[in-house]
């Protein structure tokens, strides 16, 4: 039940699409550094436990027991509470040739030595994160102290206990003699191994053990989080691993389901986001996480079971020492050379551009009006303007995208995006600039796609791909305008959200009931209508709206019209090849013009398609190309002509 209602409110504002995109994003160094750092946790594991087994005098040899280390990990988060790493001692018992009760004693060791390194490691932590952690910090710093007490205790009475605890079950008579002699041998085992003097080295491995896991999960997650924008900088180390922790606490409670799942990503989301990350980031991220990790884990430990199932140990037999050599290196740089293909197919191909932000008059249209336009002339979105044939910048900083520009009615104001990544879940900023003086602010933390209403005080965006908001530039209040008490939309996806001329309807394109719809909302009734199957629902002034559709069209998508009245949609630009590709339209405030990009039939994206800038006359019905180039030209709209 915990696990299901987790799933469910996480998959209400993410989509499997987005989570399939994050994989296909992540950095490839970072997911080699994980790889790197989380086979190097299993291999201390590994000689952690031939460690624990020394005291035997036959300890097995290493590769038979990092195999079986693997398989421990991949059943360790089939049951609840972790019941699953007690597989370990059936496989020492099958596969190494121990008895159950080593094997046992050599489980408790490591278990209790796990719990006990952590001490140190919250430690580090709180002492790092102290001015951060507020009120609990003291709080993890005595539960990291008190449960180490206790295993520390445990470690130096652990023989004991366990024969104390066998006189007693004896008195009681509650168990049969069989459970009794073997916890007798336990006993013995654990007191062998302490009087080995292997403590020390038992303690400095699972230190390693410990750094190896939460160094490579931290990794992980900086190899997801940069392609979206943030910098290592910015993910801090410390509180990273201690909301991990937090998660992998979670999901080894009695209470998580199969595999940790629901318990992990629920307690993932909430300590991340109360460290800051936004709240969609932080659901994307908890779910992306574990489910590559855990997928992993899998792979490689039903891999290693299938070779603990082979002869593997004759092959080995017949392989001198310089070979086995050889064949590690060359197994470890395939490994290595995949990733980083992956790691290049993963990425989308960006263009190689220019940066030249001036084009010649001859390759532009003359238009008398100002056009507005994001466009990708460099490393990343600008927002530019064409006028008197020429094409300028208006603002295209260095690392940071500026997208989805709109303008007031008196030309006077641009307001418009500004994000470091081009992923739906980036964190993303509105901007306002002022046209006349140059002076730009930063007026919302977290929202997108912003567009002026009627009033020039009102700005309406996009937020968390779920809501639609209202900005105030006179007072600098925030207010949701849909869904609001509209159920129908609760955990679908709300996005280019753009309001009518009269504040009265809201378009926008949304999942429901699947990808991708238009739809028209009469705010004052909360009652909505469904556009049709098709995307960027654009306003006219007598409140028809303009629509992009994507099937049955000349060159793969076309500009259609829909008549409230009739509830009817007809064709309104469909032209074909070589630029028949139309997109993000707008219709001018006066209801004269439509602007809108095209792009050639066979290139689609909209981050690195090569749409040109397309301005229609109502009156006149001519056509006119506004820009040539090879650039990404998006998002146009049409502003007075304003001198500075």
């Amino acid at each position: 039940m915990i696990t299901s209602g987790v799933f469910y409110y996480l998959f209400q504002t993410i989509h499997p699409s987005e989570i399939l995109q994050v994989f296909r994003d992540i950095d490839s160094a970072y997911l080699l550094g994980f790889l790197l750092l989380s086979l190097s946790g299993s291999y201390f594991r590994a000689r952690r436990y031939q460690l624990t087994l020394i005291p035997t005098g036959h300890p097995p040899e290493l590769l038979p027991l990092f195999l079986i280390t693997l398989v421990r990990n991949f059943t360790s988060d089939l049951l609840p509470a972790r019941l699953g790493t007690t597989a370990y001692i059936y496989l020492v018992r099958t596969h190494a040739g121990m008895s159950y009760a080593t094997a046992t004693a050599s489980f408790a060791l490591s278990f209790l030595f796990d719990l006990l390194v952590l001490a140190p490691l919250l430690l580090l932590i709180t002492t790092m994160e102290y001015h951060s952690l507020a009120e609990t910090g003291t709080g993890v710093l005595i539960l990291g102290t008190v449960v180490s007490l206790i295993c520390f205790v445990l470690l130096l009475t652990l023989d004991r206990a366990l024969i104390l605890i066998s006189k007693v079950f004896a008195l009681l008579r509650i168990v049969p003699d069989s459970l009794l002699e073997f916890g007798r041998k336990v006993s013995d085992e654990v007191r062998l191994a302490r009087a080995c003097g292997i403590y020390y080295r038992l303690f400095f491995l699972s230190l390693l053990v410990r750094l190896c896991k939460y160094g490579s999960l931290y990794l992980f997650l900086v190899g997801i989080l940069v392609p979206l924008g943030y910098s290592p900088l910015e993910i801090p180390v410390f509180k990273s691993i201690l909301g991990i922790l937090s998660a992998e606490t979670a999901a080894s409670l009695p209470i998580s389901g199969i595999a940790g799942f629901g318990a992990y990503e629920g307690a993932w989301t909430f300590a991340f986001h109360l460290m800051g990350f936004p709240l969609e980031l932080s659901k994307l991220t908890a779910i992306s996480h574990h489910l590559f990790t855990q997928f992993y884990g899998y792979s490689l430990g039903a891999l290693a079971l299938l070779i603990l199932a082979l002869p593997y140990r004759k092959i080995l037999f017949f392989l001198t020492t310089p070979f086995r050599t050889l064949l590690t290196v060359f197994v470890l740089l395939t490994l290595i050379a995949l990733f980083h293909l992956f790691g290049d197919a993963a990425s989308p191909a960006v263009k190689e551009r220019p940066n030249s932000v001036i084009l010649s008059s001859e390759n532009i249209t003359s238009f008398s009006d100002k056009i507005i336009f994001d466009s990708r002339r460099g490393a990343t979105f600008g927002i530019y303007s064409v006028q008197s044939g020429k094409i300028r910048k208006v603002i295209d900083a260095k690392k940071w995208h500026e997208i989805y520009p709109d303008v007031s009615s008196d030309g006077t104001l641009l307001v418009y995006s500004r994000s470091r990544s081009l992923s739906r879940h980036a964190p993303a900023e509105i901007w306002l600039l002022n046209l006349l003086t140059g002076e730009k602010n930063k007026i919302v933390s977290e929202g997108t796609f912003p567009t002026f209403g009627s009033s020039n005080d009102s700005i309406y965006y996009e937020l968390n791909r779920s809501k639609v908001m209202l900005y105030s530039l006179s007072t600098g209040q925030n207010t949701e305008i849909f869904p609001s008490t509209n159920t129908t939309f609760h955990g679908a996806q709300i996005v280019k959200p753009r309001v009518s001329p009269n504040g009265r309807f809201l378009s926008f394109t949304s999942d429901t009931p699947t990808p991708w719809h238009a739809w028209r909302v009469d705010l004052s009734t909360d009652g909505a209508t469904k556009i049709a199957r098709g995307c960027e629902p654009a306003w006219y002034p007598d409140l028809k709206s303009a629509w992009i559709k994507k099937e049955g069209l000349k060159a793969g998508s076309g500009i259609m019209v829909y008549n409230p009245m009739s509830k009817k949609s007809s064709i309104l630009l469909d032209n074909g090849p070589p630029l028949g590709h139309e997109y993000f339209p707008t219709i001018s405030q006066d209801g004269r013009y439509l602007l809108y990009s095209a792009a050639p039939y066979n290139e689609h994206d909209h981050l690195s398609a090569s749409y040109q800038l397309f301005i229609y006359d109502f009156q006149s019905g001519e056509n006119k190309q506004l820009t040539s180039d090879k650039y990404t030209n998006r998002w146009p709209k049409l502003a007075p002509f304003i001198e500075k």
